[in-house]
């Protein structure tokens, strides 16, 4: 037990416990401090793993917007950790490869132990997943020159069961992805849109790479 006193009280500021072990983070929900009383927080320490069989990209989104000279590209990465250990990522991380000549790279901030660092042709991921999901988002921009783009990319999570790719869709416009069924087109919050997804089995080959054609 630790006992924590004279901290700051109030809205201005929340607090989180984290408790590192065995190279994972364990931490708690994020609280305030009330003037008139305290908090008490219990963190249940979990065994840990480095078997990344039971790591699944649940669901990968690839989501392509264009932009003058240009595309914008957010991809997000929902992550299930099928086991009752936390999943310890291995301790340089899982290597993230991007396109080539991919710019302006961004990712989202998160308060659990999911950390994304720039590195080299992509990102490194470190940290852990918790048992359940866990949600990473990031994004980059691509040269647009001409009415034809080709983006390849490999998936670094060992298995996956659902992913999907999506695109604005100007007049004329085709989308296709290797091993995907046929792009179809449909409006979502006023936009025109361009998507398809691929739903693999445990009898289907692992998903290895993505291979996005966009033209006209």
């Amino acid at each position: 037990i630790h006992v924590f006193t004279g901290l700051p009280t109030g809205s201005a500021q929340a607090y989180r416990v984290n408790v590192e072990r065995e190279g994972a983070s364990t931490s708690s929900t994020p609280f305030r401090l009330e003037v008139d009383r305290g908090q008490d927080v219990r963190v249940t320490l979990l065994p840990t793993t480095h078997d990344a069989r039971v790591l699944l990209q649940f669901l990968g989104v690839t989501a392509i917007e264009l932009k003058p000279g240009r595309v914008h590209v957010q991809q997000a990465a929902e992550l299930m950790n099928m086991s009752e250990s936390l999943y310890v990522f291995p301790e340089r991380g899982l290597h993230v490869r991007l396109p080539a000549g991919h710019l302006a790279f961004q990712s989202a901030d998160v308060m659990t132990d999911q950390h994304i660092t720039p590195a080299g042709d992509g990102f490194d991921l470190t940290g852990s997943i918790p048992p359940g999901r866990v949600q990473l988002t990031w994004a980059f921009d691509l040269p647009l020159d001409g009415s034809e783009l080709a983006i390849d990319q490999p998936i670094a999570f060992a298995q996956t069961y659902v992913y999907r790719v999506i695109s604005d869709a100007a007049d004329g416009m085709s989308l296709e992805v290797e091993g995907f069924p046929p792009a179809q087109r449909f409006d979502a919050d006023g936009r025109s849109l361009l998507g398809t997804q691929s739903e693999r089995t445990p009898q289907d080959s692992p998903l290895r790479a993505l291979h996005i054609r966009l033209g006209g």
